[in-house]
């Protein structure tokens, strides 16, 4: 509490010392991005010659040093690894400077100087990120972003239960809904949302997807426990003037995407995003007369618009319009299909939002932006006996203030944010209403000291209508050790308000009966983390990092899903006594020959639980994960090939010992191996791919207990750990105008 109200007093000093710019000089760095637009540069070197005095540039690259004067002529020299140094005389009147740095890579005529890498370690953030790129989401068949992680040792992913399609995902051995999903700074996939929000981001919508681990900034809000996933859209003034990507695979599913995007005019600039998919084929590998993939339908509708008025105003806002069916269980279910067990879900949503930014013409280090959004989605949904309906409407507001203490090297912002969750479910017999209102208020300090470390300390204060007051405060630090040696560290406190019945969908896909207490309270925890990032540089101008990494979280409070009191129960209650995940990982990526990357990586998790029967490890968490990933390229990337190789080792199953033998599980589940690959033919104006998921076609024996009595007491379709359907097949084509 003493730092955050040290930091929002400071900030009262803000004005004072900002009015004493006479005396400093203020200006901002550029680069010059493919697309011939202007793009600032952060953490450019500022210093005058000689004496080394100086800053670095922000976020916006914005910078401001001392004049020296009167001592007329000294110079100011902008350095940045990969571009040309610059250099400046400083004259009397001199106030403020525009750069355009060049790189240092002299183009005679056409150069290919290096293809995109799909996945790379972000050498300047402050918390360690990695970054998948367009051309790494092209590597696999990425339909979605829940199908984008499989190169990713990082993130795990995989299906809820059997029949529903569902996809989920962990991060340091914990559930998705401890990371926070971000669209673009955006809090979004959130509450009601979450259940099957990860098949509503197709890949072809998106520019990048930016992972970072640990809580992330205060200025995104108390949520983000064990990382934070941000995705970046494909952009109005950016993108392909014409994108089409059509797809298709062995099991009946149909896709086709378009994107379009147009330049109206100076200031104004839209792009328009379009999916449509379905999956028509009643697959039953097992032949346990359960549908393997659910029949789905969906339709996507995204449109985008950005206005700017030079380099000081910018607006982007635009609208998301979804819809979305789902048909599973046994195979002939219908909606009026007597005795046979099935399910039907029915999604709708609609997201509005709007983002503006102005950056001071006559202080470059200063700026404001404002980010506003509201969410609207309803479900419908039958599972066999029971139905759940769920609506939620959502409001998030955030204004950030900016600005600098002194010079660039210390830099403060701030602001105000509010959000508002209405929750309305109906559940077998029982419906509830829930609001959250939470106005919030936050400050982050951000210390620069150039080539050296980078300290952001950072804390905010929320009111929660149903929790009350809720104090978050976060630290992150950056040291370079060394030029290619980077050491970072995190700690920080999140909390998160459960929604226990949308949350657990998957357990409705059982004979199982929820037991709830009456009332949650808030989850809350501390994460705290240590990452040490080599960066490595070999011949030809290839690159490749080694990371290695240790994350620990412990709950101050959880609300507890047991599944081993009860084989016929999903018993949820607040935790009482500990509950806690460590995870460590190494990470090796190369270019190791020209045009040939590597990834190997390997994972340990270990996350246990107090339940009411004493502490668990958690169930159906993969203690060891092994990753092998390669990608090789011919000359100008005709042909490329992609190759995944997973290693999911074993997982403790809930306690079904309780049940009839035949139902019974084991104790442990077996470790197995998954291949993914994938064949892509380059041509001037399109992309031909083909491939293969599950490779060696590798299932679990019987995920669906009982299943020829599905509503029988010991019918259990939740579960999963491995794959439920075998070899996939598929191919598309990929057509651009740039």
């Amino acid at each position: 509490m003493k730092f955050l109200l040290f930091s929002l007093g400071g900030l009262c000093l803000v004005a004072g010392i900002s009015a004493q710019k006479a005396g400093y000089i203020s200006g901002k760095v550029f680069e010059i991005d493919e697309h011939g637009h202007k793009e600032p540069m952060e953490f450019v070197n500022v210093y005058y010659s000689l004496s080394r005095e100086g800053v670095i540039s922000g976020q916006d690259g914005a910078f401001m040093i001392r004049n020296p004067l009167p001592e007329d002529g000294k110079k100011l020299v902008f350095s940045y690894m990969g571009y040309k140094p610059d250099t400046i005389a400083v004259r009397k009147g001199m106030s403020e400077i525009e750069l355009v740095m060049k790189s240092s890579l002299d183009i005679q005529e056409v150069t290919v100087v290096k293809r995109k890498a799909g996945e790379f370690t972000s050498r300047l953030n402050t918390l360690p990120t990695q970054v998948t790129t367009e051309a790494g989401l092209q590597k696999l068949a990425c339909c979605n972003i829940g199908e984008s992680f499989e190169n990713s040792a990082t993130v795990d992913v995989g299906y809820t239960d059997a029949v529903s399609g569902a996809r989920k995902i962990r991060m340091l051995g914990l559930d998705g809904k401890y990371s926070q999903f971000l669209y673009e700074n955006i809090p979004s996939l959130r509450g009601l949302e979450s259940g099957f929000g990860l098949s509503h981001i197709p890949g072809p919508f998106m520019e990048s997807i930016q992972v970072s681990k640990g809580t992330s900034s205060v200025l995104n809000g108390y949520e983000s426990t064990t990382g934070q996933i941000n995705v970046e859209f494909k952009k109005p003034d950016n993108g392909d003037r014409l994108f089409v990507n059509l797809f298709a695979n062995t099991e009946g599913r149909y896709e086709s995407n378009f994107t379009t995007a147009q330049t109206i005019n100076e200031r104004w600039s839209t792009i328009l995003l379009f999916h449509a998919s379905t999956n028509s084929g009643e697959i039953d590998h097992n032949k346990d007369g359960f549908l393997d993939v659910p029949l789905t339908q969906q339709l996507n509708f995204h449109n985008r618009w950005k206005y700017a008025i030079g380099e000081n105003l910018h607006a982007q806002f635009g609208l998301e319009v979804l819809n979305e069916s789902r048909v599973g269980g046994q195979v002939g279910f219908q909606d009026d299909a007597a005795g046979l067990y099935g399910i039907n879900i029915d999604l709708q949503k609609f997201r509005a939002y709007g983002k503006l930014g102005f950056a001071s013409p006559s202080k470059p280090y200063e700026s404001i932006g404002w980010i506003n959004s509201f969410t609207w989605f309803d479900q419908k949904s039958k599972f066999g006996l029971r139905d759940y309906d769920g609506r939620q409407k959502s409001y998030f507001s955030n204004l950030i203030w900016q600005t600098i203490l002194g010079n660039s090297n210390h830099q403060i912002s701030s602001g105000l944010s509010f959000q508002y969750d209405e929750y309305r479910e109906y559940f077998v017999d029982t419906e509830s209403l829930r609001k959250e209102i939470v106005p919030g208020v936050f400050s982050q300090y951000t210390l620069t000291l150039p080539d050296q470390m980078v300290l952001m300390a950072g804390a905010r204060l929320d009111h929660n209508s149903k929790y009350g007051l809720l104090f978050t405060p976060r630290l992150h630090l950056k040291y370079d050790l060394s030029h290619t040696l980077i050491a970072r560290g995190t700690l920080g406190r999140s909390f998160r308000s459960a929604n226990a019945v949308s949350e657990n969908m998957s357990f409705l896909s059982s004979s199982r009966q929820f037991v709830m207490d009456r009332e949650f309270e808030m989850e809350q925890a501390w994460n705290a983390g240590l990452n040490l990032t080599q960066h490595l540089h070999f011949r030809d101008q290839r690159e490749g990092t080694l990371s290695i990494d240790y994350y620990r979280t412990e709950f101050v409070n959880q609300v507890v899903i047991d599944l081993d009191r009860n084989v016929n129960q999903v018993n949820l209650y607040n935790l009482d006594g500990r509950s806690y995940s460590t995870s460590v990982q190494a990470e090796f990526t190369a270019e190791v020959i020209k045009r040939l990357e590597l990834t190997l990586a390997y994972r340990f998790n270990d996350v246990r639980v107090n339940q009411l029967e004493g502490l668990h490890e958690k169930p159906f968490v993969v203690r060891n994960k092994g990753l092998f990933s390669t990608s090789y390229a011919t000359p100008f990337e005709r042909w490329r090939i992609d190759l995944n190789v997973q290693f999911n080792g074993s997982s403790r199953l809930p306690d079904t010992s309780d049940s009839l033998p035949e139902f019974r599980l084991a104790e442990r589940s077996p470790s197995f191996f998954i291949v993914h690959t994938q064949l892509t033919r380059k041509f001037k104006w399109f992309d031909v791919y083909t491939g293969v998921e599950n490779l060696t076609g590798y299932t679990q024996k019987n995920p669906i207990l009982s299943a020829d009595n599905p509503f029988g007491d010991s019918f259990d379709a939740s579960m999963i750990y491995a794959p439920i359907s075998g070899r996939m097949y598929y191919a598309g084509l990929r057509f651009r105008i740039k």
